[in-house]
């Protein structure tokens, strides 16, 4: 099933390319006072999520994402094979101006799986509705998981 959901979101992510959205986030930190990685942050999100996280393909994500490779530093991403609409997804991008770009175009992904997601199962929106997407410095950061206020205090303990 997963398979079948990746290829679906993958071919709507790349007939649909990226549309343009109004961006909301601010950089709230010079990404030269960040001393923390993708790796870093990744690894104190994992706590967070219940059931097993399974690392996701940096290629992979840069492509279903349609990020430019040129702008991303490291991406990292981690999701729950037994419940896919659970995901953490990092980029670390080039600098804070690449960083609102590709959280925009993490935005437009998010909204590309909710599409599908409704079609198929309505029960896993809701996560999905309440995912955590924001832009601290050169990082972009979603997460979708049971616990956003815990995900939101993990994330500003490291990019803050």
């Amino acid at each position: 099933m997963r398979k079948q959901l990746l290829a679906f979101i993958t071919a709507a992510a790349l007939l649909a390319g990226c549309g343009s959205k109004e961006q909301n986030t601010v950089p709230e930190k010079a990404a030269a006072d960040i001393q923390v990685s993708a790796s870093s942050i990744a690894d104190s999100l994992l706590e967070q999520f219940t059931g097993k996280m399974e690392p996701e393909d940096r290629e992979l994500l840069v492509k279903l994402m349609n990020l430019d490779p040129e702008t991303v530093v490291d991406a990292i991403g981690y999701y729950d094979p037994e419940a896919p609409e659970k995901m953490m997804i990092i980029v670390e991008s080039a600098d804070e101006n690449a960083a609102l770009d590709n959280t925009e175009k993490m935005e437009y992904y998010l909204n590309t799986v909710k599409d599908a997601a409704s079609m198929y199962s309505p029960e896993q929106v809701q996560i999905l509705e309440d995912a955590y997407i924001t832009t601290r410095g050169s990082y972009s950061v979603l997460i979708t998981s049971e616990d956003q206020n815990a995900a939101k205090k993990a994330v500003a303990s490291q990019l803050n």
